[in-house]
């Protein structure tokens, strides 16, 4: 395998991403290695047509979420900048596999690097896997961490 010049790490700020920062911040330690954190913002409100709310609140509740989410990702980038790290954040929207996948490909990364809730079972079945997605679909090596507990 050739040098690792470039980790795309994806997060949603749980505590199962925190530990695959902790694997994606030692690989790029040891490599010297460009990190890209990235994290998606999913879409998951559908505007009902028939509901009496303002469709502004929806609007709203996005730009707060997209607002809350870059703040995070700031935060994380500041902190490791610290650590003498060539760190950058990446804020996506969209379908959250298809988004990182797409990621690790137009940075050119050598290694994707997620975490793992580690849900089986009906939680799997009805929650489905970004992890496994990813997996599925990448063209660049997925390293999976699984998450404490």
């Amino acid at each position: 395998m050739n040098r690792i010049r470039r980790i795309l790490h994806a997060t949603d700020f749980s505590s199962a991403s925190k530990r695959a920062l902790e694997t994606a911040v030692d690989f790029a330690k040891q490599n010297k290695a460009q990190l890209f954190i990235a994290h998606v913002l999913v879409p998951n409100i559908a505007y009902p047509t028939d509901s009496y709310a303002d469709p502004t609140l929806y609007v709203e509740i996005e730009r707060n979420e997209r607002r809350h989410a870059q703040s995070q990702l700031e935060k994380l980038v500041r902190d490791l900048q610290r650590s003498k790290l060539k760190v950058e954040g990446v804020l996506l929207r969209g379908s959250a596999a298809d988004q990182i996948v797409r990621a690790g490909k137009n940075r050119k990364a050598d290694m994707i690097v997620i975490g793992t809730h580690g849900r089986t079972g009906l939680k799997k079945l009805l929650m489905g896997s970004v992890a496994g997605r990813i997996v599925a679909e990448s063209t660049v090596p997925v390293l999976t961490v699984r998450g404490r507990g």
